[in-house]
């Protein structure tokens, strides 16, 4: 039994990843194709969001994310505005018909934010996500 569980879960399997894949983007790849890309969504699919925190307290030795540690909360304060105002951006260009069904935190872990802005950030994706599409 022991070793069928081994069997079973020892094979590799590929990392969760965004849509589009980093792979598909590159130095022609901008805004406008970005906004393309959304509003090309077929209608009434599932959506799920990475909300993607580039910082850490310190570097795990095994990470393959794209973040920097942290000693000040400046950085991750001005990073937060930028992400909530992305956030209202991007969640107007999918159509209305979509439902968000997973939520995911990229990056670092979302334990370097303090508890009122990881409740500001939910908000606003409830917010908006109530606004555009079914949370």
């Amino acid at each position: 039994m022991k070793s069928d569980l081994i069997s079973k879960y020892s094979a590799p399997v590929p990392r969760y990843t965004s849509y589009p894949t980093a792979a598909q983007f590159h130095a022609d790849v901008g805004a406008t194709q970005y906004r393309e890309w959304l509003g090309e969504l077929p209608g009434a699919v599932s959506l799920s969001l990475c909300v993607h925190i580039p910082y850490c307290q310190q570097l795990c030795w095994y990470c393959g994310c794209n973040t920097k540690a942290r000693k000040r909360y400046e950085p991750v304060a001005i990073y937060l505005q930028s992400l909530r105002l992305e956030i209202d951006e991007i969640a107007a260009l999918p159509p209305s018909s979509h439902t968000v069904t997973q939520i995911h935190w990229g990056g670092g872990p979302p334990n370097i934010l303090k508890a009122e802005d990881i409740a500001r950030l939910a908000s606003r994706l409830h917010r908006v996500s109530t606004a555009t599409c079914t949370l």
